[in-house]
């Protein structure tokens, strides 16, 4: 697991936008808190306004710029096809998965512990001398208190949580556009909703439930007690989103091809290069119980005239390659690379070539990152003319390789005896 860590840790800490985008969250949370402060008021007859949550009124804005990062810490490896080279490297994905939440929250704490005391320090130093003071019945925003020291943890937890919660949503999805849609759309949906229902118990039960209007509940520090939610049980609902979309994630991750559809062909070559085929010409051959049994293996010359022609095939699949659908195609052509024409079922011309697909299981006690052989054989009784050359090509996934190759030639024709004297 440490070098899982080791990996995704360098890929994060590599990435210029890692690094920009946490300064841009703490940017955005501390400027929208200070715009915010500065333009508050509270009389001396007094206000109901929360000073602590309005001293992390930017948390609303910095929270979209972690959603982002969280989303970006997969997606942009699926946008350029780089997570084929990484489950090449670590076939375990859950190990990935796992590797990348660590690094994402090691990431988002530091990031978030700067925007929060920051916050809560500009706010500490503006809101007293606009009547948010302790003689209107405020808490104060120092540290030193248990409540103060609540909101500060919470809100850093909560930066934190959201950016896994992106990550699982990411993972799922693939697509890092659709997956910030969905995310912003989880957490500005709900308010909306919220402010557009007049039914009071409903309102109260979607506060309870929404991520970012429960989790935003830890940062309560006036009628706690008459709050949808309660400080800590707000944040746990944040959590159980967060570790929903993580374990939805990770039930995609494991149970999909790694390759996205519409791939270009350069990254099947890649995403294929590392499957490794054994071919063979044989009279006969054909597989029982997993094995392959060849009789008259090995010829390059055959015929003329109606010749038994079997193919023998192993693919070696690689261990990420298991439990996935892998169409292929085996196809005879003649020296200038045209299909071979034979007679078909019911006399009808037609190419000699076979279409498929096939799936490798991965069989119990297997150690991760083992290749898995799958045998497969192809016969047909071929009638070719004396003295050409042909050629079975094997594709996988559409990409071919030099040594999914077999060529043979067939023998000229015999000349005929000349009559004797």
């Amino acid at each position: 697991m440490s070098a899982v860590l080791r990996a995704e840790w360098t890929k994060a800490r590599t990435l210029a936008s890692t690094f920009w985008l946490l300064a841009g969250a703490v940017a955005a949370t501390l400027a929208l808190s200070i715009a915010v402060a500065a333009g508050q008021n509270c009389p001396p007859s007094g206000c109901a306004t929360d000073p602590a949550k309005m001293s992390l009124t930017g948390l609303y804005l910095g929270q979209t710029v972690v959603a982002v990062l969280g989303v970006l810490a997969i997606s942009g490896e699926y946008a350029v096809n780089m997570n084929i080279v990484t489950f090449a490297a670590m076939p375990v994905r859950t190990r990935v998965l796992g590797a990348k939440a660590a690094v994402l929250a090691v990431l988002v704490l530091p990031a978030a512990v700067v925007s929060v005391l920051a916050s809560l320090v500009s706010g500490a130093a503006m809101l007293p001398g606009r009547g948010f003071t302790p003689s209107h019945g405020f808490v104060s925003l120092s540290l030193d208190s248990a409540t103060m020291l609540r909101v500060a943890i919470g809100s850093m937890l909560y930066l934190a949580l959201m950016g896994l919660l992106s990550l699982g949503i990411a993972t799922a999805v693939r697509d890092a556009a659709v997956a910030i849609g969905l995310v912003l759309g989880l957490l500005f949906v709900f308010p909306i909703l919220v402010a557009f229902i007049h039914n009071a118990p409903l309102q109260r039960h979607l506060e309870q439930i929404a991520p970012m209007l429960a989790g935003m509940a830890v940062q309560e520090t006036v009628n706690v007690a008459s709050q949808p939610i309660g400080p800590w049980a707000g944040l746990g609902v944040l959590a159980l989103w967060a570790a929903g979309a993580l374990l939805l994630g990770w039930f995609v991750l494991v149970r999909r091809d790694a390759l996205s559809e519409g791939a270009p062909r350069y990254v099947l070559n890649i995403w294929f290069g590392f499957m490794r085929v054994t071919m063979m010409l044989a009279d006969h051959a054909q597989v029982a119980d997993g094995k392959l049994f060849i009789s008259g293996g090995g010829w390059s010359t055959c015929g003329p005239g109606p010749t038994p022609c079997s193919v023998a095939v192993i693919f070696h699949v690689p261990w990420q390659n298991t439990n996935e659908k892998v169409q292929f195609s085996l196809r005879l052509v003649d020296e200038d690379g045209h299909p071979v024409i034979q007679p078909g079922q019911q006399g009808r011309p037609q190419p000699v070539a076979v279409n498929g697909q096939f799936e490798a299981g991965r069989p119990p006690g297997m150690t991760p990152g083992a290749e898995i052989g799958v045998p497969m054989t192809f016969g047909s009784v071929l009638h070719l003319p004396p003295g050409q050359r042909y050629t079975w090509v094997l594709e996988v996934a559409g990409h071919a390789e030099e040594d999914w190759r077999l060529s043979f030639a067939t023998r000229a024709a015999a000349t005929p005896a000349s009559p004797a004297e």
